[in-house]
């Protein structure tokens, strides 16, 4: 395919190595990233969108509503400890309606759960416009004077009834009682709510046309369609003009979604998923359908693409078409399908990497969701010049506080896997890269087994590159037979050969690196989630290479699952072909519960206790078979009240934290001591940060034909360099000057009143010494360093106990000058403030003790506060010391 125009070619491609950052990933950096989603357009083209943030104090995610103005300034619209969500605004751009467990009024009603709200555009407080018992599931404007909303009827006689017995019990499935969820309309003006249907079974979604008259909904007839799929849901249309409903869809082979109405109210746009068994909802291609509302004939939109839609919702209506993303493995696509007088065409696509899109109400305005490995999501604006898009501006300023953070060399690899077929990967390069090095690989396989890795921002608690990238591993995400966005047949491939092929594509992605001498074959690890864990699971049965396993919500046992996992019959049905007391021996021969006495990988398990997509159970069963059978490590870690997915930050901290402490101890040899009173930056905390560094007879450093020299540790903020922990002492200054006399007592003191010419020609005579080359650092790296260190360090407020006062400073000097001046209070390099630059490595001393010469330009500095030193003041002369930079 020709090469495609990004936007004018102002998004740059991902997969390009982009320099790193000052800053080191941290698990807290995952966890608390901002996301931003809902966009949607006001009439006249601001954009109202929905950030979410993460509040570790309340251990939950925050959502609220921001607007972004036409001239680019961004303002936050709703507060508080809440969840503001799906807004959308009035058809004459006046009012935003959204969704929201924000404490209602005192009076009114009791009710519970989401309800809608009202926030006037240009100000004023939100006021609630629903108060239903149950809350709001879904809503959409009619009009500017009506809003109509999906929500459970009021309990009736048998539902009181039990309540006031406490009678909690639940009959499963229970097709007779469902819950109520039915179509109702409330007037803004007066908040008169009237219900427009009586169906019994719960409507799980609904679309209203752009002139207010038709509203499409689609009810979930059986409670048992989630497991088995065999009564598939029903959709109807209701005219809102003569109050009549009738179905609509009723021959589909497999379950329309995603309804959206065109501007001009002609066609029911909607997707399906298409492939070889619609019976069991199984996995396949996303296409576009249109039902023409006066003649209601069903239209394929013709998108020419075999892999289909991104997804289920990846497309928006707009005049004379559609925009599209497209499915193109490890990228979507954005084009646009044009109606002319003949039917739909797709034109060529305009743009890639693109994760989402939204559309303004006039259909004009277009808003794109777009990231690369190495830059977060944000949303930006595109119009449309000369028939090319361009991007205008940056709707979102998503998490500034990573700008900081060190960024990956990313690509797309490819290799020859399962059938001779060629896979891709998207392979995640360790922060100092060196080419001819070999490093560890841990592989991080997606869930599904339909998702796919794509070249875009990947940092979350599932799957955080980030954090092994800088431990120095290769991270690799293949996209497997089975996976999406590579056409029917490969997403159909595992059908009936489940494991068969996606084993064997993952293990000669591992062989490919390491044949390219990239990869020890002795340290590799693998991880997962979901169905990522289930291909965890498999590899640590099929192999023994892997050092270190992490799979989360994995199953082990497909004959329990088939009756115990929400969807398990059709899941089942669909990839093994049959119920277990059909396919038995299939069933047997898939489940690694069976085989878990081959594996002698060390293994942890993760699971939410609530779990119904992996139930609960297939953890236990795990945990217990490798537990008793004792050939491998095992650690079992149960988040209680969690479902498939960890919901709460606490939890996902804590998954991230124990993922980190297993790889260090098993796969990278280094185990991490977490212990909960220590505190970063205390002083027990330097202590032993200190008490890890190489000595020679009690002084710090290492030897080299026969001379102490400062010891060095690789720093990943500053790319490449080294970077000696401590000051140089007077013990490694007279180590290259004879003349120096220094006590045997003072040999780890900094060694200070140097000047700037004579620390650079230490470091000459250092790197003549050692072959290598040492330098001073720049003003720029010292900076990002300094920015680290935390904990109390050596200066006038450690020796008072108290910060002086500036009046005080002159009695002080006069103190300490008969004692020997500013250098009587230097104390041993590492006794003060410590900044942790990466997992097990430390520098010191950044804020205190010695002032450190450091160069900006062709000027020498000198930075850092000092033992005598007062707030920005000048170091002395007589505090004046350095530290060693290694460069490459």
């Amino acid at each position: 395919m020709k090469r495609l125009i990004l936007f004018g070619l102002l998004f740059a491609l991902g997969g390009e190595l982009v320099p790193a950052h000052e800053g080191v990933w941290s698990e807290e950096d995952i966890v608390t990233q901002e996301r931003a989603q809902d966009l949607t357009f006001l009439p006249d083209g601001r954009a109202l969108w929905v950030k979410t943030t993460v509040s570790l104090k309340e251990n939950r995610e925050l959502h609220h509503l921001w607007l972004t103005e036409l001239g680019g300034e961004r303002r936050q619209l709703t507060r508080g400890t809440v969840s503001d969500r799906g807004p959308q605004v009035s058809p004459d751009g006046k009012l935003v309606a959204f969704l929201s467990d924000r404490p209602l009024p005192k009076e009114g009603p009791e009710a519970k759960g989401q309800q809608v709200w009202l926030l006037p555009v240009e100000g004023g407080e939100p006021y609630p416009l629903t108060r239903q018992a149950k809350g709001v599931k879904a809503f959409a404007f009619r009009d500017n004077q009506r809003v109509l909303f999906l929500a459970e009827d009021a309990p009736d006689a048998l539902d009181r009834q039990r309540e006031k017995a406490k009678d909690e019990a639940q009959v499963v499935e229970d097709e007779e009682r469902q819950e109520r969820i039915r179509l109702f309309q409330v007037e803004l003006a007066t908040g008169k709510v009237q219900r427009l249907t009586t169906n019994t079974s719960p409507i799980t979604s609904l679309a209203v046309s752009r002139n207010g008259r038709w509203v499409a909904y689609q009810i979930n007839v059986s409670p048992s369609f989630e497991a088995d799929a065999r009564r598939k849901p029903e959709a109807y249309l209701l005219d809102l003009q003569t109050g009549t409903t009738h179905r609509i869809l009723a021959d589909r082979r497999a379950t329309p979604t995603a309804f959206r109405f065109t501007p001009d109210s002609r066609f029911l746009a909607f997707t399906e998923t298409f492939s070889s068994d619609p019976q069991w909802e199984g996995a396949g291609v996303e296409k576009l359908y249109v039902l023409n509302l006066e003649t209601q004939q069903v239209s394929e939109v013709p998108l020419d693409w075999p892999r289909g839609l991104s997804s289920p919702w990846a497309y928006a209506v707009a005049p004379q078409g559609f925009w599209v993303l497209l499915a193109d493995g490890t990228r979507n696509l954005l084009a646009f399908v044009q109606e002319t007088t003949d039917g739909f065409h797709r034109q060529e696509p305009l743009a890639e990497h693109v994760q989402a899109l939204a559309v303004g109400q006039d259909r004009q305005h277009l808003a794109v969701l777009h990231s690369t490995p190495q830059q977060p999501p944000q949303w930006w604006r595109l119009e449309t010049r000369d028939g090319k898009l361009v991007r205008t501006d940056q709707l979102t300023d998503l998490n500034p506080q990573l700008a900081d953070k060190p960024t990956m060399r990313a690509e797309v690899i490819r290799w020859t896997g399962a059938r001779d077929e060629t896979v891709e990967g998207i392979l995640y390069y360790p922060l100092n890269y060196q080419a001819g090095k070999r490093y560890p690989l841990v592989v991080m396989i997606h869930g599904g087994p339909a998702g796919v890795d794509q070249l875009e921002w990947e940092a979350s608690w599932a799957y955080a590159p980030q954090l092994y990238a800088q431990r120095g591993a290769f991270v690799l995400f293949p996209n497997y037979h089975g996976s999406s966005h590579y056409g029917l047949e490969w997403v159909e491939s595992i059908k009936g050969h489940y494991y068969e092929l996606e084993v064997p594509d993952i293990l000669r992605g591992v062989d490919h690196l390491i044949a390219q001498g990239m990869v020890d074959p002795d340290r590799l690890g693998v991880l997962g989630w979901s169905n990522g864990a289930i291909l965890t699971v498999a590899l640590t049965v099929a192999t023994d290479r892997f050092k270190a396993a992490a799979p989360g919500a994995g199953d082990v046992n497909w004959i329990s699952d088939y009756g115990n996992c929400a969807f398990g019959v059709r899941f089942d049905n669909s990839y093994f072909g049959g119920p277990p007391w059909e396919q038995l021996q299939t069933y047997i021969e898939k489940s690694p519960l069976f085989r878990l006495h081959q594996v002698t990988t060390p293994t942890l398990i993760f699971f939410g206790s609530e779990d119904t997509s992996v139930p609960t159970e297939q953890g236990w069963q795990h945990f217990r078979a490798l537990q008793q059978i004792g050939k491998a490590p095992v650690r079992f870690v149960l988040f209680p009240g969690e479902g498939h997915s960890l919901a709460k930050p606490a939890h996902r901290l804590r998954k991230l934290k124990e993922e980190l402490a297993w790889f260090d101890r098993y796969l990278f040899g280094q185990p991490t001591q977490d212990n909960p009173w220590r505190k970063e930056g205390s002083p027990l905390d330097v202590l032993l940060a200190r008490s890890r560094q190489p000595q020679v007879n009690g002084w710090f450093g290492t030897l080299i034909k026969g001379k102490l020299i400062p010891h060095t540790v690789p720093v990943p903020a500053l790319g490449n360099v080294k970077v000696a922990p401590f000051e140089v002492t007077r013990a490694q200054w007279a180590a290259l000057n004879p003349g120096f006399r220094f006590s045997p007592t003072e040999g780890n003191l900094p060694m200070v009143g140097v000047s700037a010419e004579q620390a650079q020609e230490y470091c000459r005579k250092l790197s003549q010494l050692t072959g290598r080359k040492f330098r001073l650092p720049t003003k720029a790296e010292w900076e990002k360093l300094q920015h680290k260190s935390q904990g109390q360090p050596v200066n006038w407020e450690r020796w008072l106990g108290e910060p002086p006062a500036f009046d005080d400073l002159p009695e002080l000097a006069k103190l300490i000058t008969p004692a020997g001046g500013p250098a009587v209070l230097l104390k041993p390099v590492g006794s003060g403030d410590l900044a942790s630059v990466a997992e097990g490595m430390a520098l010191f001393d950044l804020k205190g003790n010695a002032a450190e010469w450091v160069w900006e330009g062709d000027k020498a500095l000198l930075l850092g506060g000092c033992a005598t030193c007062f707030e920005d003041q000048t170091p002395p002369q007589g505090l004046a010391g350095f530290r060693v930079v290694e460069a490459p």
